[in-house]
């Protein structure tokens, strides 16, 4: 009888798949029981956190002068060109 190697190399796959899906499984249900295990985030205590003696508040309104808008760039350096090229085909 004669069995085709085609068969033989599905069961094996089919094989190791079952075997990736039952350890997955099992990955799985022990992770969770460690999820149930551990304690929320709610009750751990957050840690008191000194500050040093440098780094204090400080108003921050004195350390920057006015805005200037005198000398304002535009955002764009093509910024109105079409209106100069149509003004200039007018003038012709």
């Amino acid at each position: 009888s004669f069995t085709h190697p085609l068969v033989y190399v599905t069961a094996g796959l089919l094989i190791a798949m079952g075997g990736w899906h039952i350890q997955t499984l099992i990955r799985t249900l022990m992770l969770k029981t460690q999820w149930k295990r551990r304690v929320p985030l709610t009750e751990i205590p957050a840690p008191s956190i000194e500050v040093h003696p440098e780094f204090k508040s400080v108003p921050t309104g004195k350390l920057l002068d006015q805005a200037n808008f005198e000398n304002a760039v535009p955002a764009s350096v093509t910024e109105n060109t079409t209106r100069q090229l149509v003004e200039g085909t007018r003038s012709k």
